[in-house]
């Protein structure tokens, strides 16, 4: 018998749910006999109620068990494996920075284990632009281990290393057509199946941040960054923003500033139509193409990524890597090697 409805009660009262109550509702949520509209009334009351970090941890506890094993945890080769994967959640069509971001780190040395998915409150996911890059996203454990060995790069489609979520993805849909997020958006960043000890996410809500710093400092992750941004409009971006002021919780040692760009434009140039526009852009920037904000976000937001991997000393080396990297066409170069091995896979 389901225990949805009592758990619902809780939440609608603001109780926080115990971690056994967690794991009984994930299973309830997985369930196919439990109905619809139950499973639908608990994760609207939990999302309005607000996710504890007690919560989110218990949900990534019940969760990852049953992922797929994807045959790397931790690190690699004494570097602390990488996932640069936000929450979503904040419908805002832009081009898909932590996906560019990818190739930038991986070509600079951060081994990169990325967590996707397909786009559930935007038009471009980060499985939706791979597909159009032409490169296969749904690669086997094996197969991808062994493409990660030769590129520092891996990809982990969600509804591939989580086969229980196929249940879930009408449920995500249903409230994503209310404009609603879910859980499930906030669990996205957490259960990565390589575990990785360093991490990036991007929140689309401000009051997020000492959350998931909470969460990733519960977990073990031993170097991380939970932003939340804005553009010149006051817009929420999912990444660190050269546009705003940024809030930042971080296990780094020295304070992020704010450098705000005026020269650039708006946000609005990052705004794609689909994901073969999100899929040109990134090759125009790999291209030498690109020289506005699109670029100059994905050199902040990767040379973070390279501090944060103890890869860069402090972010002014990390921008100068990123720069390096991108204009000597090496993150061109890790695209194609990657697109390559995981077509031959």
């Amino acid at each position: 018998m389901s225990t949805l409805p009592d758990l619902t009660k809780i939440c609608r009262a603001d109780g926080e749910l115990t971690a056994p109550q967690v794991w009984q509702a994930s299973e309830d949520l997985l369930n196919a006999t439990v109905s619809e509209t139950e499973k639908l009334d608990f994760l609207r009351a939990l999302t309005d109620k607000g996710e504890t970090a007690r919560e989110l941890l218990a949900f990534t506890n019940a969760f990852l068990p049953k992922a797929l094993d994807p045959g790397l945890s931790g690190s690699w080769r004494g570097r602390p494996l990488l996932d640069c994967c936000g929450t979503g959640g904040g419908g805002l069509n832009t081009v898909n920075i932590s996906t560019t971001m990818m190739f930038v780190l991986a070509a600079g040395g951060v081994p990169v284990v990325k967590h996707g998915n397909v786009g559930i409150t935007k038009i471009s996911g980060s499985s939706d632009v791979l597909a159009a890059l032409g490169i296969p996203h749904t690669l086997t454990p094996t197969q991808n281990r062994r493409v990660f060995e030769e590129s520092n790069l891996g990809f982990f489609h969600a509804p591939f290393y989580h086969p229980t979520f196929k249940t879930l993805a009408p449920l995500r849909r249903a409230l994503a057509a209310e404009g609603r997020r879910t859980v499930f958006n906030q669990l996205g960043p957490l259960i990565n199946p390589a575990r990785p000890d360093a991490q990036m996410i991007g929140l689309f809500n401000k009051d997020y941040v000492n959350l998931f710093g909470e969460v990733l400092e519960l977990l073990g992750r031993k170097h991380h960054l939970a932003i939340y941004s804005e553009a010149e409009d006051g817009t929420p971006i999912g990444e660190y923003s050269i546009l705003g002021p940024n809030t930042i919780h971080t296990s780094l040692k020295f304070d992020i500033p704010d450098r705000p760009r005026r020269d650039l434009g708006g946000y609005r140039s990052l705004i794609i139509s689909g994901r073969e526009e999100s899929a040109r852009r990134i090759w125009d920037l790999f291209n030498g193409g690109e020289a506005g904000l699109f670029k100059e976000i994905i050199i902040a937001n990767s040379a973070l990524g390279f501090v944060v991997t103890e890869i860069c000393p402090t972010w002014d080396a990390g921008l100068a890597l990123a720069r390096e990297i991108i204009d000597s066409g090496r993150a061109k170069q890790k695209l194609e090697q990657w697109r390559d091995l995981c077509v031959r896979a």
